[in-house]
């Protein structure tokens, strides 16, 4: 409001009713739609920053005002011209009637425009704005045609978008005609079909990233176990061939031992025997 009111700029302000967080402020944009002020707003020092503000205002364009009570009417009187309100409100709203009667500057006091169902085209082209984000892969198509062009998967989905959104509308008349009951499909209706699908897109392409990941993390470790594997294969082929060598070379020289024992004890048989033959001579 300072900027409108006090350095003259033109603003549009743009607010839908999810906005709008309590009546109070409905009320209060009530307020200024019909007089061009909010009651309560500006207040002690608040005011007074005002006042000053309004007063630098009026000697940059050279206007004499001297009075607290001109220079707030001409506040007013500027935000009047440079404060342009957009509020937009869904008819199938609960409270849609009710503002009327509670709110009648949003009515009396604004240009209504209603917005109808947008043509096939309008639907195609906001839903190919809104999906250029969205790469699908070509894997997820069977016809060569899909797989070659990234342009012609885009559009099958934007295609398929907009048949969902008129299917619901045909069902939509359907049911009004047979069991007298309808809901209102706005192209808001449209737009959060879209903003839904990107966002679920995205969750769900996050999902099988962090699943890709954790698998890829996975393969890694089994092709590191499986190098160690083979390093250790390799570490074992050599040591088996060097125990076979000693367990050869153990088997020699046990065999070595054994015959070197035996020959050891018919030494020793022959001692004995030469020893008790040289008793026998000398007895």
């Amino acid at each position: 409001m300072t900027r409108a009111g006090c350095k003259g700029e033109k603003i549009c302000f743009i607010f839908d009713e999810s906005n709008v967080l309590s009546v109070a402020f409905l009320e209060r944009m009530n307020a200024l739609l019909a007089s061009g002020e909010v009651p309560g707003l500006f207040e002690g020092e608040d005011y007074m920053a005002l006042i000053n503000q309004c007063k630098e205002a009026t000697l940059r364009d050279n206007k004499m005002m001297d009075s607290e009570e001109q220079l707030y009417k001409n506040f007013v009187k500027n935000v009047q011209r440079n404060l342009h309100v957009v509020f937009t409100m869904n008819p199938s709203n609960p409270d849609f009637s009710g503002r009327a009667a509670s709110s009648p500057a949003l009515f009396n006091r604004c240009v209504i425009d209603w917005f109808g169902e947008w043509s096939n085209e309008g639907l195609w082209q906001v839903a190919r704005e809104f999906t250029l984000t969205i790469d699908p892969p070509e894997e997820s198509f069977t016809k060569q045609m899909m797989k070659d062009s990234i342009e012609a998967r885009h559009h099958m989905i934007v295609n398929t978008i907009v048949y969902i959104h008129n299917t619901v509308r045909e069902i939509n008349k359907k049911l009004m005609k047979s069991a007298k009951k309808f809901n209102y499909i706005t192209p808001r209706d449209f737009l959060d079909f879209i903003k839904q699908f990107v966002k679920l897109h995205a969750q769900k392409k996050e999902q099988l990233e962090e699943q890709q990941y954790h698998l890829n993390v996975g393969l890694g470790k089994l092709k590191e176990t499986e190098a160690e594997v083979m390093n250790l294969q390799v570490s074992l082929d050599k040591y088996k061939v060097e125990l076979e060598d000693k367990e050869r070379a153990a088997q020699e020289k046990l065999k070595l031992m054994v015959k070197e024992q035996k020959e050891a004890e018919q030494e020793r048989e022959k001692s004995i025997k030469l020893s008790k033959e040289i008793e026998v001579k000398q007895g």
